[in-house]
């Protein structure tokens, strides 16, 4: 019985602890990162916002063998939306809320059992083309709030060999 009380004393602790440091937390995260391809503003934007490319180009479809993509209905521009399933990473969807050719997008991206996100994206014409930048920003959960602090170096990784990768693709 003394194995128990304590056992349970030291469970309290550890959640008492757990809860008191996710409080603590901010929960908001914004990652963002830049590349400049050589293409005009409206070519690279209506590459970006067909959902059909993305597994091209997006660093997720390399790093897991398992995630699949659907389309079910409009693949491109505002309103288009596109989900996928996966064995590793979870399965979530993202919309295209706002899109302006060649200048921006915005989506809102939900990920299965962990909220949502949203996704931001800039098209800037340069001398030499166009500066793209790809963001990503949100609020998590209460109980996930410990990972706000790794958002920046769980995604820009993934962001920046995404955006090599577009940029192969249109030059």
């Amino acid at each position: 019985m003394k194995a128990l009380k304590t056992i349970g004393i030291v469970l309290a602790i550890v959640a008492g602890t757990f809860v008191i440091y996710n409080a603590s937390i901010d929960p908001h995260y914004d990652v963002n990162r830049s590349l400049e391809i050589q293409a005009s503003p409206q070519a690279v934007s209506q590459v970006v916002s067909d959902f059909t490319s993305w597994p091209k180009w997006s660093a997720w479809f390399d790093k897991d063998s398992t995630m699949v993509a659907a389309f079910p209905g409009s693949t491109a521009g505002e309103g288009a939306t596109y989900s996928w399933t996966s064995e590793m990473s979870g399965n979530g969807s993202m919309e295209i809320l706002d899109y302006k050719d060649g200048k921006s997008m915005t989506t809102a991206i939900t990920f299965d059992g962990m909220g949502g996100s949203t996704g931001n994206w800039r098209f800037e014409a340069t001398e030499t083309g166009t500066l793209v930048t790809w963001g990503f920003s949100g609020d998590m959960p209460f109980f996930f709030r410990f990972m706000a602090p790794n958002m920046e170096q769980a995604v820009a990784p993934d962001f920046e060999a995404g955006l090599n990768k577009l940029k192969k693709l249109i030059e």
